[in-house]
């Protein structure tokens, strides 16, 4: 009996040493956890608003963003159509990015954080002047954070949207100049103009008597072409119809020049001069007609055609196969 209760004196004693141990474990492990850790700390500690400028690199290509009056532009060119979506978000991603962790000197490994040599550097420009740079490493995907160096100094465990939101080149940032959208309805002529040459198309609703002798009549649309100031005819209206069609599906994949800069550059290096659609067309808003025009030059050799919309200089992709189906060549 007394065997037993000395082996449960000891079992006693052995059991508040553990415990013991574990508070202070806890305790040790706590205060290294708040030694390394940053309370909620926002990267940057400032607003998407105090933010001014930001530069990063993309595949080789180096890309400076500023802001002027709330509106993103490419530094290098005021006159390139930024979109200022991607823009903000860029900004906004850099803001709201917080300190999740620091890592302390004796454990930072520049190699394996990816950190020696970075995909990305991000330097960011507050209204005050001040600038920091950024050097994006890996993802960690057990905390869900980056490695991120500061100045080159202090390394962070950062969460935040860093590859996915400055993943764009330059190109991939420009507003494309819009083609109006028409309902074939409502177009009411075309306006083609070929190697000097034009067809004028228009229409018109004609009443027709029906062929049962009734006095009710039938309304159809009429397609009328004038060819280079010539009387005009009608043509075969379902032809017309398809024309209309393929020149309404024109649509623009990505630009070749944001800013060509003058109608020499469109017409000696695109081809850009003389070869052009309008479309006329009438608004459920107006009775009034509105036009649209779109320049066409030569083949970039890969199944592109280039073109412009308007007066813009902004030089367009578009399918070399629907231009060819539009002024009829092979």
């Amino acid at each position: 009996m007394k065997k037993r209760m000395r082996n449960m004196l000891v079992l006693s004693g052995i059991c508040v040493l553990c415990f013991a141990g574990y508070g202070i474990s806890l305790v040790m492990q706590k205060d290294t956890e708040e030694e390394e850790k940053v309370d909620t700390e926002g990267l940057l500690g400032i607003s998407t608003d105090e933010i001014t400028g930001i530069t990063y690199t993309y595949e080789g290509e180096e890309i400076s963003l500023t802001k002027k009056d709330d509106t993103w532009q490419y530094a290098k060119d005021s006159a390139f159509a930024m979109n200022q979506t991607l823009a903000s978000a860029m900004a906004d991603t850099m803001a709201e990015s917080q300190i999740e962790r620091k890592i302390s000197e004796d454990e930072v490994d520049m190699a394996s954080f990816g950190l020696e040599t970075p995909d990305l550097t991000v330097t960011v420009t507050e209204e005050n002047g001040d600038s920091h740079v950024f050097s994006i490493g890996d993802y960690n995907s057990a905390s869900e954070s980056y490695y991120v160096q500061e100045d080159g100094t202090s390394v962070y465990m950062v969460s935040g949207e860093f590859t996915d939101t400055f993943s764009y080149a330059l190109y991939d940032l420009l507003v494309l100049d819009e083609i109006p959208a028409v309902t074939a309805d409502y177009v009411t002529g075309l306006e083609i103009t070929r190697d000097g040459n034009t067809d004028i198309y228009s229409c018109q609703v004609e009443e027709t008597e029906t062929t049962d002798g009734e006095e009710e009549s039938e309304s159809q649309v009429v397609w009328y072409v004038s060819r280079n100031g010539g009387e005009k005819e009608t043509c075969d209206s379902t032809e017309v119809a398809e024309l209309v069609d393929t020149i309404l599906g024109v649509s623009a994949t990505e630009a070749a020049n944001y800013n060509a800069g003058s109608s020499e550059t469109l017409s000696s290096e695109y081809g850009i001069d003389s070869d052009s659609v309008t479309v006329i067309y009438m608004t459920e808003e107006s009775e009034e007609e509105s036009r649209y025009t779109l320049h066409f030059g030569n083949s970039n050799g890969s199944g592109s055609c280039y073109m412009t919309v308007g007066d813009s200089y902004m030089v367009q992709l578009v399918d070399e196969a629907t231009v060819s189906e539009i002024f009829q060549t092979e």
